[in-house]
C-alpha cells in the first residue's frame, strides 16, 4: 500500500512539473508591452468565417495548405481578424477572416489566388500593438488572457475605438502579434 502511495505521489509530481514547464515555455511569466505604432500594409489571403473563434485555426490551416499545394506559395505568417467581442456576441454569430499574409515576391501572386480565396490589402494605420510568445497551444490561451485586457485599456487611453482585433501568428519568430485597429 505504501509503495502505491509513493508511486502515485511521484507520478503526480512529475505530471505537475511537466504541466508547469509547458506553461512556463508558453509564456506564463512573460510580461507583454503595449504600444501605439503604425502597422501594415498587409496583403491578406483569407476565408470568411462565422462561428466560434476556437475553430479559427482550422480555416487558417486550410488556406495555408492550399496555398502551398495549388499555388506553390509558402507563407510563414498566419492571421485572424476578429470583428466581434465573444463576451457580447453569440458564439455562432462571431465574424472573422482567417488566412495567411503574403510577403515579398509572393505579393505579386495575389491575383492568382483570387478565384479560390478572398484577397485584400490592409493599409498602414495607427494601431495598438502587443505581442506574446507562440510556442504551444497554452501560449495562445495565455496570450489572449494577458494581452487583450491591456490592448483594450490602451485603446481607451488613446481614444481609439477598436474596429477589429487582428492576431498575426509568426511561425519562424515563434510569436503572436496582437493588434487593435480603429473603425
Amino acid at each position: 500500500m505504501k509503495k502505491i502511495a509513493v508511486i502515485t505521489g511521484l507520478s503526480l509530481l512529475l505530471i505537475s512539473g511537466a504541466i508547469f514547464g509547458m506553461l512556463v515555455h508558453a509564456g506564463l511569466f512573460y510580461k507583454p508591452e503595449v504600444k501605439v505604432e503604425e502597422t501594415g500594409p498587409f496583403t491578406l489571403v483569407y476565408v470568411e468565417h462565422t462561428g466560434d473563434y476556437s475553430n479559427a485555426w482550422k480555416y487558417q490551416d486550410e488556406v495555408y495548405k492550399k496555398l502551398i499545394a495549388e499555388f506553390n506559395i509558402k507563407t510563414t505568417k498566419g492571421f485572424g481578424i476578429y470583428y466581434d467581442d465573444p463576451a457580447k456576441v453569440e458564439k455562432s454569430e462571431l465574424r472573422s477572416e482567417l488566412g495567411c499574409i503574403l510577403e515579398g515576391e509572393d505579393i505579386k501572386k495575389a491575383q492568382l489566388v483570387e478565384g479560390k480565396f478572398k484577397v485584400k490589402t490592409l493599409n498602414a494605420e495607427k494601431s495598438v500593438v502587443s505581442g506574446h510568445p507562440f510556442t504551444n497551444p497554452f501560449s495562445v490561451i495565455l496570450g489572449i488572457m494577458k494581452v487583450y485586457p491591456l490592448l483594450g485599456k490602451k485603446a481607451a487611453e488613446e481614444g481609439l475605438d477598436a474596429g477589429f482585433a487582428m492576431e498575426i501568428y509568426d511561425a519562424p519568430a515563434k510569436a503572436t502579434t496582437y493588434i487593435f485597429r480603429g473603425k
